[in-house]
C-alpha cells in the first residue's frame, strides 16, 4: 500500500513527535482540573510523577496559558458551572466511553472532547452521540465542542437538535 499523502511529512520528525507529546500532555493536565485557577495543581503532579520532564515545563505552560487566553476555553473551565470529567456514558452501537469534559448549568449541558490527533470525522461522530445521549437525559439545550490539544483548535459539533422526551422528566442527571 502507497500512501498518497502525509501530515507533516516535510516537518522535521522531532518537531511532530513533540507537538505530538506536548498535546497529550495538555490533554492530561486539562482531564484533571475542574477550573481554570487548578491547572498549576495537575501541571505540577505530572512533574512530580515524572510524566512531564523539566526541559518541557517552560513549552506546556506556554502552551495551556495561551489556551485559556481564548474566551470558550476560560469559559469551560469557569466556576459557573458543575463539572465533571471523564464522565463513563453507554452509547448505542458505540459499547462505552468516557466524556472527557461535560458541564452542566441548570438543564444545560456541553460537552468537549479533548483531542490529541488530527481532526476526523469520527471525533465528530462521538462527540454528536455524547450530545444526543445527554439531550435523552432532557439535558437542553446541548452543545458539543472539539479542542484539538497539539494546535488548540476550537470545533463546534452541530447537533441534529435531539430533544428531551417529555415522558423522561425525572431522568435528568449524570449521578450527580
Amino acid at each position: 500500500v502507497i500512501k498518497q499523502s502525509a501530515a507533516g511529512y516535510m516537518q522535521p520528525k522531532a518537531e511532530v513527535e513533540d507537538k505530538a507529546k506536548y498535546g497529550i500532555h495538555i490533554h492530561a493536565i486539562l482531564s484533571r482540573i475542574k477550573y481554570q485557577d487548578e491547572w498549576q495543581d495537575a501541571f505540577d503532579a505530572l512533574y512530580r510523577e515524572g510524566v512531564i520532564v523539566e526541559a518541557e515545563k517552560p513549552e506546556i505552560e506556554g502552551l495551556i496559558t495561551q489556551l485559556f487566553l481564548d474566551e470558550t476555553i476560560a469559559a469551560w473551565f469557569s466556576r459557573d458551572w458543575q463539572v465533571r470529567t471523564e464522565v463513563p456514558v453507554l452509547t448505542p452501537g458505540a459499547g462505552d466511553n468516557r466524556i472527557d469534559r461535560v458541564m452542566i448549568r441548570d438543564k444545560q449541558a456541553v460537552v468537549v472532547d479533548f483531542k490529541t490527533g488530527a481532526p476526523s470525522k469520527n471525533d465528530v461522530t462521538q462527540v454528536l452521540n455524547y450530545m444526543n445521549t445527554l439531550g435523552k437525559m432532557n439535558f437542553a439545550p446541548v452543545q458539543g465542542y472539539l479542542l484539538y490539544t497539539k494546535t488548540g483548535e476550537v470545533v463546534p459539533v452541530q447537533s441534529s437538535g435531539t430533544k428531551a422526551k417529555s415522558s423522561d422528566k425525572n431522568q435528568l442527571g449524570l449521578g450527580l
